[in-house]
């Protein structure tokens, strides 16, 4: 929806658009991170619905470019341990041979889109990928030049 308004003290015309896509599902997605060493971040909420294994199998699909990660037991072959961090619930996975073996590699830790199937398989699309920003030094904005309307 597009709202136009009038401000008469700046003798400027607003076209404001309402963002009608609403603030997301911040309390029910799982996070997921990839980081330039390789190590796969698994958020707390995610670790939770995944299961707290001490070890993963990692499995790749690569025509459609999706990570497949599940539980296993800490002697499994392939199986590779989920490290607890000191301070809180998050888990980590050192993939680096993994990432290696399927060329899979990012410049800056990125959050990968993430959901466990009904297979109970957690599965990391990297089609959809965006790069997590901490404290990023202050930058002008960029904002997309308006579409031209009669």
């Amino acid at each position: 929806m597009l709202h136009k308004r009038y401000n008469s003290s700046m003798n400027e015309f607003r076209r404001w658009e309402e963002f009608a896509l609403g603030p997301g599902k911040a309390g029910r997605d799982i996070h997921v991170t990839l980081d330039p060493n390789f190590n796969i971040t698994l958020g707390a909420r995610a670790a939770r619905r995944f299961g707290m294994s001490d070890s993963v199998v990692m499995m790749f699909d690569k025509w459609n470019k999706i990570i497949g990660i599940v539980p296993a037991k800490h002697n499994a072959p392939n199986a590779f341990p989920l490290v607890r961090k000191p301070r809180g619930e998050h888990r980590v996975i050192r993939a680096r041979s993994f990432c290696r073996y399927y060329g899979i590699k990012v410049m800056r830790t990125t959050a990968i889109k993430a959901e466990i199937n009904a297979q109970g398989v957690l599965e990391l699309d990297l089609k959809f990928t965006r790069l997590c920003v901490r404290n990023p030094e202050p930058k002008p904005m960029l904002v997309p030049e308006p579409a031209a309307q009669d």
